[in-house]
This record gives structure tokens, C-alpha cells and sequence, in this order.
């Protein structure tokens, strides 16, 4: 990747708001069919990084001299550059307005990623928005799960950001290598765009769409990870689609249509049957649907015991496990005496570097170590770590931990 040096920019109060319309296919004899949709922020980087700004060197703007090997269009992309590294490509700070009736705000970009096996390394889009009462930021904050393993070709990713309407955002692409030398992720075309309900224009008519193939993952009978990608083609140009594992589309809402739209799994394992429509001005498509096994959850309890190098009956316990594993939220017990929580853990956890810490109870050295997690995938069977304890501040007692499924 030929280096751009980025400029950090301060907050931006002023956004330009481009109206267009588009004319979308139809069939012969047929009427043209128009929607609005208004770009509320798109670069390409063509111009050189501009406002965002990068952490740590990691990322930077320009033609690939590794991975996807070009970009996706133009000669400037954004990209990580290859070596262990962790940190985010952010975006100036953007303001979305606010929606009314069926309105939505959403994020689309390209991109390319090439991260290890075994869940090493991963690529998270992340969110922060402007409080006016603190005069600051807030935390960083996960939009969706994240991209583990290796993308075969460019493809089109869309996020929701309705729910942050009215409020002024800033957007980050974190890349963590997971201390491998991989090619990482590469991003481009990226926009923010508010749309509101598909309408035909006066006098125009469309024809309904068809799904004629749907399959998720390719139709790949089994998958490890919740993240899938539902596969379709269809007839009578849709404009957006709404998928769900409930064949009423309880709680679903509907998006910018993509031939190959990512879908959440619901977690724990088992056969998952996800329905599937499109639709456009002239209404809705009928229903498909297509089934997957998600095999192989960390769902249940790991078991094991701590060795301890001087028996340590109580204080401050601090678990360092040494194995990466992916899982999204779990519970620490020492015995039968819960001992700490994990909370809001990110789809894919490198446990090395990541300390719980709890209250052990009275004489629990060399009681049994469970760790409960609700869902998620591991790449071994063992958790291997270390752990210390400390009375009133002081080194106690230290040791090692191996837990199994």
C-alpha cells in the first residue's frame, strides 16, 4: 500500500446533502420506477485520506500492493498495512438527521479482508456519537459482528445506523492482525444515506419481484459461525429486502436490497431456517426460505482446576487466560461460588491480555474453575492461562489454570 500521511480534523458543522434520483430497469413496454435517496456523506479516497485519521500506522490510503491487489474502483483505497498490528481507520464527524415514518439511515461500503486461521485476527466496524452534555465522544461501540477469516473477492456491506439519527457519529473500521503478518482489510466506496419508503413516480408502474434462488452460505448444509450470507437472485428489480427467523418477520425491518446481504444467527446450535423477501413500488415478493445447522457452539461449561505455587485460601483472584476463542457472553465460577462476569464481549475475544478479576471465596484454592460461556465457537477443546491473587494490594498467591470441555 502507497502511504498517505493523514491529517486529524476537528469536529465538522457543516455537511453537503446531495438529492438525486435513479432510474431503476424494467421490463419492455414498462414504465420507469423512481426512488430518493440522499447522500448524507461518500468518499472513495481517490482525494487522499481528507478527514479520517488512523491509529497507530496501521491503516493507510492508496493502491494495494498486497491482498485484493487493486481496489475496488479508482486507484485509492484505504487498507491495513501487513505485520501484527491493532488499530482503527476513523472517520470526520458526521451528522445524520433525523427520520420520520419509514425513513432509514445506513452504511455501505466495500471491502476485502484476509485475517488467520482459528480466529486469529478480525475487522469490526464500530461506532461513536457526540454527547453535548459531557463535551465528548462516547466509547467506541461494535456495529454488528465482526470479520474473521478471508473474503474471496470485493463485496458490497451494509449497516443500519438508523437508530443514531438526529445525533453526530463518527465511523471506525478497527482491524486487529491477531499477531499474524496477514494482508488485512481493505475498504472503499464508502457512504451514508438516508432513504425513505419506495414509491412509483405519477403515472409510472413496475412489475413485482421474483426470488427465483435462494441459499444461504452458497447452501452449505452446516457453518461454525453465526454470520452467514443469504444468497439470492431475483427477477423485476427489488429495492430492498427483509430476512428473518421467524416466518412472520417479527422484529425485521427492511434494507437496501444486496444479492448477498450478512444475517445473525440466532445462538446455540442446531438447524436454523431463515425466510427470505424482497420487494420494490409494485409490492412484495413471496416468501423463500433455506435452512443451515450452526455446529460446534461454546455453549455449556468448561471445567478444570487452578495449580497453586503456595495455596492461597482468598483475596483478589485474576484470571489471564492464554487461548483465543470467540464468544459473546459468559460467567466465571470458582467451585460453586460465582467468582466474576463477562460482559458484552466482542464476537471474536483474544482472552491473552484480557484480566478478569473477582472476589474468590474463602479456601477455593485448588476447587474446581468453570467457565461459562452462552454462545460462540473455540478453536480448541482447553483454555490454558495463569492467574494471581492479591490480599489488600499485595502479591499473594499465583499459579496456573487448564480448563476443558
Amino acid at each position: 500500500m502507497k502511504r498517505s500521511v493523514f491529517h486529524c480534523a476537528g469536529l465538522v458543522s457543516v455537511f453537503l446533502l446531495v438529492l438525486f434520483s435513479f432510474a431503476c430497469p424494467v421490463s419492455a413496454g414498462i414504465e420507469e420506477v423512481y426512488g430518493i435517496e440522499e447522500v448524507i456523506y461518500a468518499t472513495g479516497f481517490e482525494a487522499g485520506p481528507g478527514d479520517w485519521s488512523a491509529e497507530d500506522g496501521l491503516w493507510e490510503i492508496g493502491s494495494p500492493a498486497a491482498g485484493p491487489g487493486s481496489c475496488y474502483e479508482g486507484a485509492q483505497c484505504a487498507g491495513t498495512r501487513t505485520g501484527p498490528s491493532v488499530g482503527r481507520l476513523v472517520s470526520p464527524p458526521v451528522v445524520l438527521p433525523s427520520v420520520a415514518g419509514g425513513e432509514e439511515i445506513h452504511l455501505s461500503f466495500r471491502h476485502w479482508y484476509s485475517y488467520g486461521p482459528d480466529y486469529q485476527g478480525s475487522g469490526t466496524v464500530e461506532i461513536s456519537h457526540f454527547d453535548f452534555q459531557t463535551d465528548g465522544w462516547s466509547q467506541w461501540e461494535a456495529l454488528g459482528d465482526s470479520f474473521i477469516g478471508k473474503s474471496t473477492r470485493w463485496s458490497l456491506e451494509d449497516v443500519d445506523l438508523t437508530a443514531y439519527n438526529g445525533r453526530t457519529v463518527r465511523i471506525a473500521f478497527k482491524s486487529d492482525s491477531g499477531n499474524r503478518d496477514d494482508a488485512g482489510w481493505h475498504v472503499d466506496a464508502v457512504e451514508i444515506r438516508k432513504s425513505g419508503n419506495d414509491f412509483a413516480a405519477e403515472g409510472a408502474t413496475a412489475v413485482r419481484p421474483t426470488i427465483t434462488s435462494f441459499k444461504i452460505n452458497n447452501g452449505a448444509a452446516t457453518t461454525t459461525r453465526r454470520r452467514v450470507f443469504l444468497n439470492n437472485t431475483t427477477t423485476g428489480t427489488p429495492t430492498r429486502y427483509k430476512a428473518s427467523e421467524s416466518p412472520t418477520f417479527a422484529g425485521a425491518t427492511w434494507h437496501p436490497y444486496s444479492r448477498n446481504p450478512s444475517f445473525t444467527l440466532s445462538a446455540g446450535a442446531g438447524t436454523k431456517t431463515v425466510y427470505f423477501r424482497v420487494k420494490n413500488a409494485a409490492g412484495q415478493s413471496t416468501v423463500k426460505q433455506d435452512t443451515i445447522k450452526l455446529t460446534n457452539p461454546l455453549g455449556g461449561t468448561w471445567t478444570g482446576r487452578w495449580t497453586s505455587d503456595y495455596g492461597a485460601d482468598s483475596g483478589s483472584l485474576k484470571l489471564v487466560a492464554t487461548q483465543t476463542a470467540t464468544g459473546y457472553t459468559g460467567r466465571l465460577t470458582v467451585g460453586n461460588t460465582e467468582c466474576g462476569t463477562f460482559s458484552d464481549l466482542p464476537a471474536k475475544l483474544t482472552l491473552s491480555g484480557n484480566t478478569v478479576t473477582c472476589t474468590a471465596a474463602s479456601s477455593c484454592a485448588g476447587q474446581p474453575i468453570q467457565l461459562k460461556f452462552t454462545e460462540g465457537v473455540l478453536s480448541d477443546n482447553t483454555i490454558n492461562g495463569y492467574y494471581n491473587i492479591y490480599v489488600s494490594g499485595s502479591h499473594y498467591d499465583s499459579g496456573t489454570f487448564r480448563l476443558s470441555k
